[in-house]
């Protein structure tokens, strides 16, 4: 799947029940990284968004520093997620 279909199916309906690979940008080994650091499903990273005060370049050195390790996610994925994360929120809330 693509990533601007995973976009497009995530930003679609509510986040309910989505997993954290679900979201664009999210690969499979990052999505395990995930995981590891308790966000287990796509509410909770979006609660982080959330909290974040869904700032692109707070939320994108989070990634790299905290999820990413500087090698996981490039900073196209990580603005990815970004995207996938703020079209849900201009569309929901």
């Amino acid at each position: 799947m693509t990533t601007c279909q995973k976009h497009a199916d995530f930003i679609r309906e509510s986040m309910k029940g989505k997993e954290i690979s679900d979201i664009a940008g999210v690969g499979v080994y990052a999505g395990v990284l995930f995981k590891l650091k308790g966000i287990n499903n796509a509410c909770q990273l979006f609660g982080q968004f959330l909290i974040m005060g869904m700032d692109e370049n707070v939320f994108c050195s989070w990634l790299e520093t905290e999820i990413s390790q500087g090698n996981t996610m490039n900073p196209k994925q990580r603005h990815e997620v970004y995207l996938c994360l703020k079209g849900w929120a201009d569309r929901f809330l």
